[in-house]
Order: C-alpha cells, then sequence, then structure tokens
C-alpha cells in the first residue's frame, strides 16, 4: 500500500513573484502610506480647526470665584467697546468742527471738548491693556454678589432702560422746572445745529460727552432753548433696530449681549445703593489745620516758627500754598481716617489735641499739621456721607479684584483683538 504523501505549502519566494504581482504589493503599501499622511494631514487640519473655533475661544482669560470668563467673551466686548469709543470721538469731532477755536466766545467749549477727546483716546489706547478685562471681572463680581444678596433686575427694567437711553418714555417724565437766568447771566455758547450723541443704550466707563456748565457773563437774559422732540415707539424701535446692526456689525455684539451689559449696569447701580445704606454714618475723626509749602527748607522754617509760639493760624495765613485753607488759618475741619492721603492721615491721627506735627510729606508737597479736637464716633458730615456711599462699592470691587483667592487671570496680550485697521494691514 502506498504511503500517503504530505501536503506542503509552498513558500513564496520575492524572487519569484511575477512582476504583476509586485506592481500590485507596491500600489497596496502606497495606498496604505498615503492613506496615513492623509489622515494625518485631516488630523491636524482639524486639530487646528478646534483649537481656533472652539478650544481657544472658550478658554478662559479670567475666572471669578471658579466661573470662566472666555476669551471670546472678552475679544467681543473689546471690539464693542472700540465701537463705542470710537462712536464718541467721532462725535466731539463732529461739534469741535462747527466751533471756531479763534472765536473768544467758544473758546471754552473747545477746550472742553478737547479735553473730552484727549480722555476718550486714553480710553481707546487702554483696550490693548488690561482695562477691559477688569471691567468685565467687576461685572461678574456684580452678578455674583447681587445673587448672594437676592438683588435681581427683572426684563421689563431692562427694557425701560433701553428705551430711555434712546429717549423713548412709554410714561412721559414730569417736566422739571428750569431756573431762569437774571439778567446778567447767559449760558455759555454750544455749537448750533450740533448733531446729538448716537444712542447708546449700554453703560461706559468713560465719560460721555456733555455740555459744561453754563458761566455768568454779562448779557441779555437768557432764551429757553428749545426742548428736545418726543420720540415715539416707532422711531425707537427704528433707532434700536439700526443700532443692533451697527455693533453686530463692527462688533459681534447681539441683542442679547446687549441686553446682559445693561442688566450688570442695572445690578450696579441696585448693588452699590446697598452697599451704600451699610456705610457707617459715623466715625472716628479730628479736626485739624495744615500749613502746605513746596520745599522742605520752607516747611521746616514754618515750624520753627511755630515752635518759637507763633499763631499756627497766622503763619498758615503767611506761607501756606493751599489757596483753599489758607485764608481760614489752614483750617481743614473735620474728616475721618482714609480721607487724606496715608502719610497725612497716619501723621495727624497720631496728634493729641493741641499738638504739631513735624515735617510731614505727600504727592501735594510738604505739611506742618496740627490736631484742634478729636472724637471717637462722631456723625459724618453730609458730603463726607455721600462720598462714601458712592466709593463703597468700588471699594469692594478693588479689594474683590486683589484677592488672588477670588479672581485668577489667564490674560496675554496677544489675546486682544485688532482693530479694523490693524487687520486690514497686518
Amino acid at each position: 500500500m502506498a504511503k500517503k504523501g504530505r501536503t506542503t505549502t509552498p513558500v513564496v519566494n520575492r524572487r519569484a513573484l511575477s512582476r504583476r504581482e509586485r506592481e500590485q504589493l507596491y500600489q497596496r503599501w502606497l495606498y496604505i502610506g498615503a492613506g496615513i499622511v492623509a489622515a494625518l494631514i485631516l488630523g491636524v487640519i482639524g486639530y487646528g480647526l478646534l483649537q481656533y473655533l472652539v478650544i481657544a475661544p472658550a478658554a478662559p482669560v479670567a475666572t471669578v470665584n471658579g466661573v470662566p470668563i472666555r476669551t471670546d467673551t472678552y475679544q467681543r466686548y473689546v471690539q464693542y467697546r472700540r465701537y463705542q469709543l470710537n462712536s464718541y470721538l467721532s462725535q466731539v469731532d463732529k461739534q469741535l468742527s462747527l466751533l471756531d477755536p479763534n472765536d473768544a466766545n467758544q473758546q471754552f467749549l473747545v477746550s472742553y471738548l478737547q479735553q473730552q477727546r484727549s480722555q476718550i483716546q486714553s480710553a481707546v489706547n487702554s483696550l490693548s491693556t488690561t482695562a477691559p478685562l477688569d471691567e468685565l471681572i467687576d461685572n461678574e463680581l456684580i452678578r455674583q454678589e447681587a445673587k448672594r444678596r437676592g438683588i435681581t433686575v427683572t426684563p421689563d427694567e431692562v427694557q425701560a432702560e433701553i428705551e430711555h437711553s434712546f429717549n423713548y418714555y412709554r410714561v412721559p417724565p414730569t417736566p422739571v422746572p428750569t431756573a431762569t437766568l437774571g439778567p446778567t447771566s447767559t449760558a455759555a455758547p454750544t455749537p448750533t445745529g450740533a448733531p446729538s450723541p448716537t444712542p447708546t443704550p449700554l453703560p461706559s466707563p468713560t465719560p460721555t460727552v456733555g455740555t459744561p456748565e453754563p458761566t455768568a457773563t454779562p448779557g441779555p437774559t437768557a432764551t429757553p432753548e428749545p426742548t428736545a422732540t418726543p420720540v415715539t415707539e416707532e422711531g425707537f424701535k427704528s433707532m434700536f433696530n439700526t443700532y443692533l446692526q451697527d455693533v453686530r456689525k463692527n462688533a459681534g455684539i447681539s441683542e442679547a449681549d446687549l441686553r446682559e451689559l445693561v442688566t450688570i449696569d442695572l445690578l450696579r447701580t441696585k448693588l452699590q445703593e446697598a452697599m451704600g445704606a451699610e456705610v457707617p454714618t459715623t466715625a472716628e475723626q479730628i479736626h485739624a489745620r495744615h500749613i502746605l509749602v513746596d520745599t522742605e527748607e520752607a516747611a521746616k522754617a514754618a515750624l520753627d516758627r511755630i515752635q518759637k509760639g507763633e499763631d499756627f493760624a497766622k503763619v498758615a495765613q503767611e506761607v501756606s500754598t493751599d489757596t483753599t485753607t489758607k485764608d481760614q488759618g489752614g483750617d481743614l475741619g473735620w474728616f475721618p481716617r482714609g480721607q487724606m492721603e496715608q502719610a497725612f492721615d497716619e501723621a495727624a491721627f497720631a496728634l493729641k489735641p493741641g499738638q504739631v506735627s513735624g515735617v510731614v510729606q505727600t504727592s501735594y508737597g510738604y505739611h506742618i499739621i496740627k490736631v484742634e479736637e478729636y472724637a471717637a464716633d462722631r456723625p459724618l458730615d453730609e458730603s463726607t456721607l455721600a462720598a462714601k456711599r458712592s466709593a463703597a462699592l468700588d471699594e469692594w470691587l478693588q479689594k474683590q479684584r486683589s484677592n488672588a483667592q477670588v479672581v485668577k487671570r489667564f490674560w496675554s496680550s496677544d489675546k486682544v483683538p485688532k482693530a479694523a485697521s490693524q487687520a486690514t494691514t497686518s
């Protein structure tokens, strides 16, 4: 019986492959390699798009108590502030173009508008710094603190605020009587036919362009200026829609963004009132006098005269350069801690009634201080109390901003969006 033969698998020898088989093998590896390269390229492009469209915009420029402020939110805000400020500059330039700087009657207004222009331009320049981010940080701090206190703003309040910014009132406000100027007073000249400011329904940290207070000058009785034509509901809607189109085109701001900024502004007002109401109405205070001079030598000379027995008030009247207190013998009245510069404050509150300080240097010059009276708990005067109430929110915000546990920053200058002119030239 014949033995069953074993089946063996033939060994493929590369040299034995046909030319066609080799080409098919090479082509297969070529396709595989091309596919890998294509996948890598698409991966790089995809990651780049993901980074540009999703990751980078969502990356925080800061966090406030863990709540992120997104890069795209910050960039839209910078663009919006740039649009606002450039609009203000345009308004000022138009008003200046209507005035004659060589006309003596218009020089005061020209100077005022030029000063306004300089301030607005400084604000434009600050957009490349952390200033806009600080504003957004303040907004988030206000939002969080208002929520903690139960302070809210309704959609109706937001709508009314927007309408009022365009001079539209569903219920016309009660007219405020205007005092008639006497026969020897006239209002400072204003440019006839000057364009009215573009309605801006959002809060702005920079001073808005206004008209300076009237100054008394000899002349005939002033003629009352015509009142502004009331804006109708249709007129408001038309102006608001035009404004929305402008800010969407120039700053990428949506209507929802605008309403959110108005909401924050209203929350700010309510929070400031709430914090102002918490300010103590009494405080430790001193009644003091001072002598202010320009040099240390002059201060030492004044101090020497006082130490030799001359009356402090008399020396102040003779040598002090503080024109607001000089004629009153340097009398500063009553004031609490923190109202003066730190060096002055510390020196003054270290004195007892009747004592005179040594030479104290501040940014104003060189002082000699005398304390007349002291009170551990005295009612604050009306102006001081009003100032403290007004400053309460800003002081709280500054304290929160400087707390590294509350605010964490990731800002860098490359995140500042370019202006339109910069973008087209780069």
